[in-house]
């Protein structure tokens, strides 16, 4: 049996939800504040709403996963997703925070592979529809203006590898 199949009971802040939800809260938050500083240094990019409204498969965190939240916005020349991702936090354990590509970007491959050489392994996980979930470190212990700082400084980290790593490929 396995650690999802078992049911621990439940405490009574859990039920009443004092801790759980001013986590998801945070979480919540610390996404938005992410996406919103990185529109602002340019570091992403938002879909034109034509782009949104025309794409039938838009990225986005599993269907089926139990808590999601974030944003489609394009990232190094490359159409992501950006956010809060509960399931993949679970499971991975390495960040709350999520930036997911699909498989069908040209420079994908490229960009990935170039995070796994200079931030390990780790950097980069498979996913379940056969592209990749980059986890967006962050250290614990800070508070939510400094935590989100880290996290804007580490995806623009990611944005000049990925950029370096695809700006010899033509799309």
């Amino acid at each position: 049996m396995t650690d999802k199949e078992t049911f621990e009971p439940l405490t009574s802040e859990q039920i009443h939800g004092t801790g759980i939800s001013t986590v998801i809260h945070q979480l919540k938050w610390a996404a938005s504040e992410l996406i919103k500083r990185c529109i602002a240094r340019e570091i992403v990019q938002e879909l034109s709403k034509a782009t949104r409204s025309g794409a039938q498969n838009a990225l986005r965190a599993d269907a089926d996963s139990s808590l999601y939240y974030g944003q489609n916005l394009r990232f190094c020349g490359m159409n992501v997703w950006i956010g809060f991702w509960c399931e993949a936090w679970e499971q991975q354990k390495l960040s709350p925070l999520w930036i997911e590509v699909s498989r069908d970007e040209p420079l994908a491959s490229a960009a990935v592979s170039r995070f796994q050489k200079a931030k390990g392994e780790s950097a980069v996980v498979k996913s379940k529809k056969g592209g990749w979930l980059v986890p967006i470190l962050i250290k614990d212990g800070l508070y939510q203006e400094d935590l989100v700082e880290g996290a804007v400084l580490y995806l623009k980290d990611l944005g000049d590898l990925a950029n370096e790593a695809t700006s010899h490929l033509e799309l």
